[in-house]
């Protein structure tokens, strides 16, 4: 029994080195139900702030491909137009006007800083705006979108934000294949010292 108890121990601990799973940040007015539509290419780019440093894991926009394609995820400074990071070409079906979201990565948003978000696609596509700024815990969402064509950032401001949701957190940590041999090993241990015990 108490190699069992022993075996339960190590496994807890195990689980307790992953991390949780990335708690969501919507950012979106239902109300509005306002879209923008644009070519090959071509997107708006979501403008925000935090007011302490933000770890996210992956970030999505509210999006309807017209067909099938792919979407390049990007985060901008907004006031220089630096590109920050650039994700490769995430291959999407054509699902109709649902969030689309990024691969996981891990980026820590600064405070001081105005950045943009954005996803361009080798499809046509539309997107979900709205006219209004707000919080959502850390995260100022502003309005004055940018535009991107490609990986060149527009800095000039337009009238809208962009819907879009963002998963905060570290991106969810997989034991190695090592720990989940021993893990394995361990199992298949107790399991025989149970067999002895009974017989």
């Amino acid at each position: 029994m108490t190699t069992i108890l022993k075996l339960a121990t190590v496994i807890g601990a195990v689980a307790l080195t992953t991390s949780a799973l990335a708690a969501p940040v919507i950012h979106e007015d239902p109300a509005s139900l306002l879209v923008t539509n644009r070519g090959i290419g071509s997107a708006p780019v979501g403008r925000l702030t935090v007011s302490s440093a933000q770890t996210i894991s992956s970030f999505g926009l509210k999006v309807d491909l017209a067909q099938a394609g792919n979407l390049t995820f990007e985060i901008f400074d907004s006031t220089t137009g630096a590109l920050l990071y650039a994700s490769g070409p995430k291959f999407f079906a054509d699902d109709g006007m649902s969030y689309k979201f990024s691969d996981d990565f891990s980026f820590t948003f600064q405070t001081g800083i105005t950045y943009g978000l954005t996803a361009f696609s080798d499809v046509a596509a539309s997107f979900s705006v709205d006219f209004n700024a707000n919080t959502v815990g850390a995260f100022n969402f502003l309005t004055g979108n940018q535009n991107v064509n490609g990986k060149t950032l527009d800095r000039g401001q337009n009238c809208c934000d962009v819907w879009t949701a963002l998963n905060v957190g570290e991106a969810n940590q997989v034991p190695e294949p090592a720990t989940l041999a021993l893990t394995g090993l361990g199992l298949y241990a107790a399991s025989r010292t149970r067999r002895r015990q009974v017989a």
